[in-house]
């Protein structure tokens, strides 16, 4: 490349940014610059720093990227050609208790039928377990006034948290919205409202621990509850194939589970990751 055709910066007004117009000078100009407003359709590449900051490997990184987004851009954003009348979802998943500092683990399947492309119907099953404590001040005010003849038989600046074990089945039905506008990733919402069923295990690790689970859970020391919940959930599918697909899912949803028990309601988010598998003729 000959000092005729180099490309050349033209310093901005201010002093800071610099543009770079990638053709060469035009004749005539004694200085070798260029005015966008008389060469219409000129490209500039703009950018913070001097000329000498920028270097032509560093140029050709940034052409390279913004091809490969405009790509990736075309490509995702055409639509759908191709959507199953089945589909069918299994995951791992997790579901946190925020205000009971309860994390558990475990399974999530999901079986829904597309009655057009962008609704679908389905049922939803998952089934978790973990561990936590309890402590006074999550129980309601019934509950605490039982602790109250065995505060005074705890050594000094002590408390009573009794360990637990927690075992949560949900299940749910309903309708699911889908947006298929990208040929790559299907995003959707649900509202969610089903049924909780959770069984919780008490593990006293003292003697005054053991003394307060029986008078407050009885001799077995378990207890079980069954309640509806109502939220919204939502989440995306990345199409691998026709039949296959990864999913990212979150629910957030209220319960009140133990309600005599606990002093207040549990909000609950689950979230689920894995593969989906689609099967039947195409919908249109």
């Amino acid at each position: 490349m000959n000092e005729s055709t180099r490309p050349r910066w033209r310093p901005s007004p201010d002093g800071g940014n610099r543009k770079l117009y990638c053709l060469p000078p035009r004749a005539g100009n004694a200085d070798n610059s260029y005015f966008p407003a008389r060469l219409p359709g000129l490209l500039a590449v703009e950018w913070p720093g001097t000329s000498d900051d920028i270097s032509w490997r560093s140029l050709a990184r940034r052409v390279m990227l913004c091809v490969l987004s405009m790509l990736v851009g075309v490509n995702a954003l055409a639509q759908q050609e191709f959507v199953s009348r089945y589909d069918v979802f299994q995951a791992f998943s997790v579901l946190s208790t925020s205000n009971l500092n309860l994390f558990q683990r475990g399974y999530n399947e999901e079986f829904g039928v597309n009655l057009r492309r962008w609704v679908a119907v389905g049922g939803d099953f998952s089934i978790l377990s973990g561990h936590s404590s309890l402590g006074p001040n999550l129980l309601a005010t019934a509950q605490q006034a039982k602790l109250a003849p065995f505060l005074p038989l705890l050594p000094p600046g002590a408390s009573i948290s009794v360990p637990y074990e927690s075992s949560t089945y949900t299940f749910c039905a309903g309708p699911q919205f889908n947006f298929r506008k990208f040929s790559k990733v299907t995003l959707f919402a649900r509202p969610a409202l089903g049924g909780m069923h959770q069984v919780v295990t008490a593990k006293p690790n003292s003697g005054i621990a053991t003394v307060v689970v029986g008078s407050l859970l009885g001799p077995s020391g378990q207890k079980s509850d069954t309640v509806l919940f109502y939220g919204f959930g939502g989440g995306f599918d990345i199409n691998a194939s026709r039949h296959i697909g990864i999913r990212l899912a979150a629910d957030l949803v209220h319960a009140s589970l133990f309600s005599g028990l606990l002093k207040a309601g549990q909000n609950n988010l689950r979230l689920s990751a894995g593969p989906t598998f689609r099967f039947g003729r195409n919908v249109k």
